[in-house]
This record gives C-alpha cells, sequence and structure tokens, in this order.
C-alpha cells in the first residue's frame, strides 16, 4: 500500500466572509532580531527580539460586480480613510473546517491591480498585521 501526500485545500475569509476572488495569499513574519555587540567586539554577544511584523499579500481576480475588497471591508474608500478600522483575516482548512492562520489586526497598505487586453484583471493588496495566529 502506498501513501499519497495531498496539500491543504483552503478557503481564505475576510471579516468573516468567504472571499472567493482570492487566487493566492502569502505571508510572512519578521521576528527582528538584532544583534548586539560588545565595544570592540568582533562578534555578537547575543541576539535580541525587537519588534514583530506581520506582512501578507493576497492576489485576487476582479469578478464583475463584486465590489473589489473594498467591498469586504479590507481596503477603505477614499473618502473613509481617516476611519479606517482593522480587518480579520482567517485561512481554513476545508478538509477539517480548522483555521490554520488568522491575522485578527490587519490594515491594507497597498493595492496594484494589472489588466492585459481582452484579458482579466488581477489585483493584490498588501497587508500589514498586528499578531497572528499560525497552526501547522
Amino acid at each position: 500500500m502506498s501513501k499519497t501526500l495531498r496539500g491543504i485545500d483552503s478557503i481564505v475569509f475576510l471579516n468573516g466572509r468567504i472571499y472567493a476572488a482570492c487566487t493566492e495569499l502569502s505571508w510572512g513574519v519578521d521576528y527582528g532580531m538584532k544583534e548586539n555587540f560588545g565595544i570592540d567586539a568582533q562578534e555578537a554577544f547575543e541576539i535580541q527580539s525587537t519588534r514583530v511584523k506581520v506582512t501578507a499579500t493576497l492576489t485576487c481576480i476582479k469578478l464583475h460586480l463584486d465590489g473589489g475588497p473594498e467591498a469586504y471591508g479590507i481596503v477603505p474608500t477614499m473618502h473613509e480613510l481617516s476611519r479606517e478600522r482593522y480587518s480579520y483575516i482567517q485561512v481554513v482548512d476545508r478538509l477539517n473546517d480548522r483555521a490554520f492562520l488568522e491575522i485578527p489586526k490587519a490594515k491594507c497598505s497597498g493595492q496594484q491591480w494589472r489588466v492585459v487586453a481582452r484579458g482579466v484583471c488581477q489585483g493584490s493588496f498588501t497587508i500589514a498585521g498586528i499578531g497572528y495566529v499560525s497552526d501547522f
């Protein structure tokens, strides 16, 4: 009997709603490690943690009349920039209905879109987060 490896079937939720237009989500955590050196020392004597930064990039396609990321509350409209709230991002494994990534406080820091002639409109937006829960 041979074993077959299978990847995770995942769903992305933005503020509690399925974001079906998502084609890819990548994320990273920078633990902000800093080397401490002594006076006239060539090598560090300690590695110290400083600030943790959570970033994510969500790639999507523009669906007809879906409202884009603004409709999901992840990106504020131009008139509401000063009243922007945090968003909640969750990635769930479809097979066991368990979340394996959660970013409870996320804000969009930028977005980019591209359209090819007679093609699909694709975009991505970059997210900065405060805290994360990862269950791999």
